[in-house]
C-alpha cells in the first residue's frame, strides 16, 4: 500500500475560475474577422484585412491588430461624414477592443491558462475608457453634424463632452492616487 500524498491540495474553488489563454486570441480573431466583413468593402482590401486578422491571431507580436486598426480607420476616414451614427460608435468600441485583446494576446502564452479574475481590471479599464470616449464622440459628432441645428445641440454637446472629460480625469487621478 502506498503512503498518502502529503502535499496539500488546493481546491479548484480557491484558485478561481480559469480558461485557456488561447481563448483571448480566438476572441481577437472573431472580432477582427467580423470587422473585416462588416466594415470594409469587398475586393482586395477585404482579402488583405482578413490576412492581417489571421496574422494577428497567429503572431500577435507582429503588431497586426494595430495594422488592422489603421486600415479600418483609413477606410472609415475615406467615407463621407454623415454625422452621428451608431455604426461609427460601434466601430470605435470594437477598435478599442482590438487594441485590448491584441495587448493581452502578446502577454499571454498560447498554451497557458489565465484566471478570469486577472481579466477583471483590463475589462473595467476598457469599460471606463469606452464610456468616456463614447460620450465625447457623441458630443463632437452632434456639434459637427451636417445640416443639424448647431446652436441647439451645442450646449448639450458641450455638457456631454465636459462630463466625459471630467470622468476621464477623475479616473486617472483616482488611479494615480491608488498607485
Amino acid at each position: 500500500m502506498s503512503a498518502p500524498d502529503a502535499s496539500p491540495r488546493i481546491p479548484p474553488l480557491l484558485t478561481g475560475a480559469r480558461m485557456p489563454a488561447f481563448v483571448v486570441r480566438g476572441v481577437l480573431g472573431i472580432l477582427a474577422l467580423a470587422l473585416c466583413v462588416t466594415c470594409l468593402p469587398g475586393g482586395i482590401l477585404q482579402v488583405l484585412s482578413i490576412a492581417v486578422s489571421i496574422a494577428a491571431v497567429v503572431r500577435p507580436g507582429w503588431l497586426m491588430p494595430w495594422a488592422l486598426i489603421l486600415l479600418l480607420a483609413a477606410v472609415r476616414l475615406a467615407q463621407p461624414f454623415t454625422g452621428l451614427e451608431v455604426g461609427f460608435l460601434a466601430l470605435l468600441a470594437a477598435v478599442h477592443g482590438l487594441h485590448v485583446l491584441g495587448a493581452l494576446s502578446i502577454v499571454l502564452p498560447v498554451r497557458g491558462w489565465v484566471q478570469l479574475r486577472a481579466l477583471r481590471r483590463p475589462a473595467l479599464r476598457y469599460l471606463a475608457i469606452e464610456a468616456a470616449v463614447q460620450a465625447f464622440a457623441v458630443a463632437v459628432l452632434m456639434v459637427l453634424a451636417p445640416g443639424g441645428a448647431l446652436t441647439a445641440t451645442l450646449p448639450v454637446a458641450l455638457l456631454v463632452g465636459a462630463a466625459a472629460l471630467l470622468a476621464a480625469v477623475l479616473m486617472l487621478v483616482r488611479r494615480t492616487a491608488r498607485d
